[in-house]
Parts: structure tokens; sequence; C-alpha cells
């Protein structure tokens, strides 16, 4: 039997945070970083950024192999809703972002670059 940690993550769980000003700040973000000297010769250009509407915040990975994890993981996360909301009171959640980094141990080989929270 395999161990769990050299399986793959199967699942996230994640908050959208795509709106329109958050898209409007991805696109002046794309525009600042083509219109740097030399960013098409290293690579940069349009097609390289996410379109604004997948944005989101992850906030956990998991491994659910069966149905029986998928269903379980399911009834935790509806579970926690109300939680969840009356954390919320209605109001939007908000974040302090902390800086650009990417995953990979080699830059230049970096499929995925994140905002830091």
């Amino acid at each position: 039997m395999l161990s769990g940690r050299t399986l793959d993550y199967t699942h996230f769980l994640s908050l959208p945070l795509s709106n329109k000003q958050t898209a409007a700040k991805l696109k002046e973000f794309q525009q600042q970083v083509l219109a740097q000297p030399g960013a098409q010769e290293k690579g940069f250009e349009p097609s390289i950024f996410v379109d604004a509407a997948s944005l989101h915040l992850t906030l956990l990975m998991l491994k659910l192999y069966s149905d029986a994890a998928r269903h379980k993981a399911a009834t935790v996360l509806q579970g926690l809703a109300p939680q969840v909301q009356a954390l919320l009171g209605g109001q939007p959640l908000l974040l302090q972002l902390a800086g650009l980094d990417h995953m990979s141990d080699d830059p230049s080989d970096m499929h995925v670059a994140y905002l830091k929270v």
C-alpha cells in the first residue's frame, strides 16, 4: 500500500477572488510586467497570465481517493458553512498580500506564480 505522502492531491478548497476591482488590478499588473524592458525576451507575453475569472485563494489541499472520502469531506465542509458565514458576518474577506512567489525550485522552470498572503 502506498503512503498518503507519496500520492498526489486530488482536490482543493478555495475561495473565488474574481470581481471587477480584482480584474482591473490584475490587468494593470500584467501591463506593468509586459512594459518592462526585455520582458518579451524573458518569456513574458500575454498568454502566460491567468484569466481574472479563475483567481482564487487556496485554503487547503485534499487527497480524496474514494467516493466515501469525498462524501465525508463534502459533509464536513457543508457543516462548517454556517460557522464560516457567522465568522464573516456578511462582510467580504479582506486579505493583505505579502509578495509574489513561484512553485518551483528552479525559476527558469516555473509554471505557476502566486501571491502570498
